[in-house]
């Protein structure tokens, strides 16, 4: 995933683990345009990163990027309003193209 958008020509910062994740956003919501995270991660899910996220109002666009969603977590996960939902089959063009398109206006 780093090697993707770092060759799409972004910057790109990986967290090991959601705990380390949420340390690093929560450090500096603002420095961080958008976030992709899996859901089955050591630590804190995608979800409960997520939750957290939306806690603390983060501004920056959200997309979960993962091998298996059951019906149910999709459904929080659209709660917590995220972005887009991707399984790790989906083609990198289409990837690039929602995690490229203009950030929505925030209210």
């Amino acid at each position: 995933m780093v090697c993707m958008l770092e060759n799409a020509g972004h910057t790109a910062i990986h967290a090991p683990d959601g705990v380390v994740a949420w340390e690093m956003l929560n450090a500096n919501l603002i420095a961080f345009d958008v976030l992709v995270t899996d859901h089955q991660m050591p630590g804190f899910t995608g979800l409960e990163l997520v939750q957290r996220l939306r806690e603390k109002v983060f501004h920056g666009r959200i997309y979960v990027y993962s091998a298996a969603i059951k019906p149910a977590e999709e459904q929080a996960y659209r709660r917590q309003r995220v972005d887009g939902i991707f399984s790790k089959s989906v083609g990198i063009a289409e990837f690039l193209r929602a995690v490229e398109m203009a950030p929505a206006s925030v209210s």
